[in-house]
């Protein structure tokens, strides 16, 4: 991933699709954060995404409730479903293909660097490829 300016190639993830702009430490604490409260309560957007966001606050990860639903929503239209416990490497998964998915319905050129770096970011690190 040498030929990829990760920052830049961020920054216009975020401006084109809106995608939060959290580290990738960030994402890696939502992430593992939403699967443990999925694995521990039963999946109810409103309730779930309080007891992400005041978990993530604890832990020192700077995550708001509108940041939790969007990445709820993008693991949701990649077509987990969250009423089952999952790891974290699965949202991770489903989370880095709604955004790879934007980016491309968004018309930006990605190479397989582009992309590669866009699922370590966006999967907190979660993600081997």
């Amino acid at each position: 991933m040498a030929d990829v300016d990760a920052d830049a190639l961020r920054r216009q993830v975020v401006a084109v699709t809106d995608t939060p702009g959290l580290t990738t430490d960030g994402y890696r604490v939502l992430l593992k954060t939403l699967a443990h409260d999925i694995s521990t309560h039963p999946f109810e957007r409103v309730a779930t995404t309080r007891r992400v966001r005041e978990a993530c606050q604890k832990s020192g990860a700077k995550v708001g409730r509108a940041t939790i639903n969007l990445v709820i929503s993008g693991i949701s239209y990649s077509g987990v479903e969250l009423t089952t416990a999952r790891s974290a490497k699965v949202l991770a998964e489903a989370w880095a293909d709604n955004v790879v998915g934007l980016c491309r319905g968004a018309r930006m050129e990605l190479s397989r660097a582009d992309v590669a770096a866009i699922r370590a970011w966006v999967g907190g690190g979660l993600l081997t490829s």
